[in-house]
C-alpha cells in the first residue's frame, strides 16, 4: 500500500474501527489512531508518496495490535521531525499523547525496515452492584450469620453478647444521634421554602407515602430473612 494521502487516511480509518470492535476506551483508540496516522504522514514526508508500507492488524490473547512496516533507512516518526515547518504535531504533543491507559506504541528498526507496533487492552469496565455497598453488607451479614450456626454455643455466645451487640448498640446509637437533627432541620427547611399550603400538601403527601412504602418493604424483607436462618426466634 502507497504512502498517499488517500490510503493514510483510510488506513487510520480501519485502524480505528478495528480497536473499536476490540473493546478499546475511546480515549486510548483516538490517541493511537492520531500517532499512527501522524507517522504515517511523517514517514511519507521522508521517503515520498511512492513509497509502500504494510498494515497488519492482529488479536494475541485478545488484545488487538497493530503492526506497520516500512522498508528504508532508520526513521523514528513518533521522535524526529523531518523538515523545517512546523509539525502537525510538535514532539510536546506527541509525547503527550503517547500517555495512554491501557495502550502503547513501540518503534523499532530491524532488517532495514522501519516498524511500528501499537496495542492495546479491553477498556476494563467496573462492577456495578444494584444497591451498591448497602447489598454488599447485607449479603455478608448473612453470610456470617449462617456461618455462625456452625461454631461451638460458647463462642456463638460470646460473638453475640460479647461482640455484635455492643457494636450494634454503639452504632444504633450513633446513628440516631447524628440522624435525628438531621431529619429535623431538614423537615424545617423544605417547610420554611413552600410558598403555599397546596404545595406542602402535594410534597408532603408523597414523601410520607413513600416513607410508609419503604418502611414496609424493609419489615417485609426482614421477616423473610429471620423466617429462614432464624425460625425458632421469629414471632
Amino acid at each position: 500500500m502507497k504512502l498517499s494521502n488517500e490510503n493514510i487516511a483510510k488506513t487510520s480509518q480501519e485502524i480505528q474501527d478495528f480497536f473499536e470492535k476490540a473493546g478499546i476506551s475511546k480515549k486510548d483508540r483516538l490517541k493511537l489512531s492520531l500517532i499512527l496516522e501522524e507517522s504515517l504522514l511523517r514517514f511519507q514526508e521522508h521517503f515520498g508518496n511512492d513509497y509502500e508500507f504494510k498494515l497488519s492488524m492482529s488479536k494475541w490473547f485478545s488484545a488487538p495490535k497493530i503492526k506497520i512496516r516500512i522498508k528504508g533507512k532508520s526513521l523514528n516518526p513518533l521522535e524526529e521531525i523531518i523538515s523545517d515547518e512546523e509539525p502537525i504535531f510538535s514532539p510536546k504533543i506527541m509525547q503527550s499523547l503517547m500517555h495512554y491507559e491501557n495502550a502503547g506504541t513501540v518503534y523499532r528498526y530491524e532488517n532495514g525496515y522501519n516498524e511500528i507496533t501499537a496495542f492495546s487492552t479491553k477498556e476494563q469496565k467496573a462492577v456495578k452492584i444494584p444497591g451498591g455497598s448497602i447489598t454488599v453488607a447485607i449479603l455478608l451479614a448473612v453470610a456470617c450469620t449462617f456461618s455462625v450456626k456452625f461454631l461451638p454455643p460458647n463462642v456463638q455466645t460470646f460473638l453475640v453478647d460479647g461482640v455484635a451487640s455492643p457494636v450494634f448498640n454503639t452504632l444504633m446509637s450513633l446513628i440516631v444521634a447524628v440522624n435525628i437533627p438531621l431529619v429535623f432541620f431538614s423537615i424545617i427547611s423544605s417547610v420554611c421554602t413552600m410558598e403555599d399550603i397546596t404545595t406542602f400538601n402535594t410534597v408532603g403527601s408523597k414523601v410520607i407515602a413513600r416513607f410508609f412504602i419503604l418502611m414496609f418493604a424493609m419489615v417485609g424483607v426482614a421477616m423473610v430473612i429471620c423466617e429462614i436462618f432464624f425460625p425458632d426466634n421469629f414471632i
